[in-house]
């Protein structure tokens, strides 16, 4: 039955992100936004999803918190195309803080006990400790490059520095190798729902935090998986002849050259948008 304790406690907790998302949001209007419980359900059922891969017991405890933070920042973001300072930064201390506290899963994910015995430190408090730090560290010094990068070559800001505190959250949780091994998924995810919502909403401007923290959540719950998959492409792609692989990475280059391109000739345009979009939710923010 505990399955059943575990969907319950997730949609209370959801159901207590839900009460909270005005705030979390900065809005103005304080009743609780979106009419059907999808917070709620959307909880239950991650909560079941950690249960299922980690089970339910203490040490387990500080992945479903880290669920509940990733939820709460999806539903402000989903809402009011925002990442509130006020779950990220807290949610780094707690990372810190339990990564410290319960060091056992931290260090051992990947090839971070190597990282550990490379300076002289055990799977233990002070190891957990650095290795939270330093994943919080790298996680947003690495995507803030990225971004600004990014936006240099679009002629626009393609993201905002909240999904960089987003990711620091995350690396304070997993780790330096994790975080960035997240990007994979995150940024594969962030590439479909950018064009299903891009079509459905017919806006350039669509929230790239929740595709960021589904990418971190499934690293921590199908690493091994992930990580098997990826040695067999690679392993598929070694095996192919070498015109075959110029093919590829020309065909990928090109794809990627001709998007930004595109981007940059529209960031005008986009920008217009972005801003319009901006100009319409702060008012529904607080002043």
């Amino acid at each position: 039955m505990d399955w059943l304790l575990v969907a319950v406690s997730g949609f209370v907790v959801g159901f207590l992100i839900h009460l909270s998302l005005p705030r979390l949001a900065r809005l103005k209007e304080k009743s609780r936004p979106f009419r059907r419980p999808w917070v709620e359900i959307l909880t239950a059922l991650l909560f079941l999803l950690v249960h299922t891969r980690l089970g339910w017991d203490a040490a387990v405890l500080k992945w479903y918190l880290f669920t509940a933070l990733l939820v709460a920042i999806t539903a402000a973001d989903m809402l009011a195309k925002i990442i509130p300072d006020r779950v990220s930064y807290p949610g780094t201390a707690l990372g810190v803080i339990v990564s410290a506290g319960w060091p056992t899963d931290i260090c051992g994910f990947l090839h971070q006990p190597d990282l550990l015995t490379a300076v002289g430190l055990g799977p233990g408090a002070l190891g957990g400790l650095l290795l939270s730090v330093a994943g919080a560290v790298v996680a947003f010094v690495l995507f803030e490059s990225v971004r600004r990068v990014m936006s240099a070559l679009a002629g626009m800001q393609v993201m905002g520095m909240g999904d960089s505190k987003l990711l620091m959250m995350c690396g304070a949780f997993l780790g330096p190798e994790m975080v960035v091994f997240s990007l994979l998924p995150g940024i594969f995810a962030g590439l479909i729902l950018g064009i299903i919502y891009t079509r459905i909403f017919k806006s350039p401007h669509f929230p790239f935090g929740p595709a960021l923290g589904l990418g971190a959540l499934l690293t921590l719950l199908f690493c091994d998986q992930m990580v098997a998959g990826l040695l067999a492409v690679l392993d598929w792609m070694r095996d192919l002849d070498g015109p075959a692989i110029w093919i590829m990475q020309i065909v990928l280059l090109g794809t990627a050259v001709a998007l930004m391109i595109r981007v940059r000739r529209r960031s005008a345009r986009y920008t217009e948008e972005i801003e319009k979009d901006y100009a319409d939710l702060d008012e529904k923010s607080e002043e």
